[in-house]
């Protein structure tokens, strides 16, 4: 998978069902480290709650306000694509490759 960049938007796709949709902006690539694969420091955007595990127990817990060090893998992240200004009139269009690219 493409290494994601700092500020970039993204939406997770996989992972805890309360967090499926929610937006996020990645704050930095930590690489391989404890248990992830790929791991992001991501920040929500939305006024959604995120729910995140707090404890070796796996213990799952609703985060709100944010709090700085939400962690996840790259699998679980699709990045947006930039959108076009509001003054631009032209019809963005999605790479015809995108999707399939993309599937979870």
């Amino acid at each position: 998978m493409s290494v994601l960049m700092k500020g970039q938007l993204c939406v997770i796709v996989k992972g805890c069902p309360p967090n499926l949709g929610l937006i996020v902006r990645i704050v930095e690539h930590l690489g391989q480290i404890a248990d992830y694969i790929d791991a992001y420091e991501i920040e929500p955007i939305s006024d959604r709650p995120m729910h995140v595990w707090v404890d070796k127990a796996r213990t799952r817990t609703e985060i709100w306000p944010f709090k700085e060090g939400i962690i996840t893998d790259r699998d679980k992240l699709r990045p947006l694509p930039d959108l076009p200004a509001e003054d631009n009139t032209e019809i963005f269009e999605l790479p015809s490759d995108y999707i399939q690219d993309q599937v979870v």
